[in-house]
């Protein structure tokens, strides 16, 4: 099954999407920041992406830039703030960076397995 890395800055979010993931098969690495996940992506190079909008350090957004500038790796973002937040609309605009879906916090185990195979699969993974 496919690698996925999984950026939150929430502890019980990381573990909870971690036994799901790895109870479907796949491989999964943890970053607690934007920051971590660059580095383990380019360690692991992973077929898919977590990642939370609001972070500490390199946010969600900045993190899905980075990757953007030389990776087409499907990206699902998470929020539980809702689309806005000072006025920022974050799932538009993280749609508008190139992510491949996006998760309302709090998700259920269906939601959260349903959205990894659909975006998979799409990307031929």
């Amino acid at each position: 099954m496919p690698r996925i890395l999984i950026a939150d800055d929430t502890p019980a979010v990381r573990a909870v999407c971690r036994a799901v993931l790895e109870g479907d098969g796949h491989e999964v690495f943890e970053a607690p920041d934007g920051a971590e996940a660059l580095a383990l992506f380019s360690l692991h190079r992973p077929a898919l992406v977590l990642c939370d909008l609001l972070m500490p350090g390199r946010g969600g957004l900045e993190t899905l830039r980075w990757l953007r500038a030389f990776s087409d790796v499907p990206v699902v973002v998470m929020s539980g703030q809702g689309e806005r937040l000072d006025g920022a609309r974050l799932f538009p605009a993280a749609y508008g960076l190139g992510a491949a879906a996006a998760l309302r916090k709090p998700f259920t185990v269906d939601e959260l397995l349903f959205v990894v195979r659909q975006v998979l699969a799409g990307a031929g993974k």
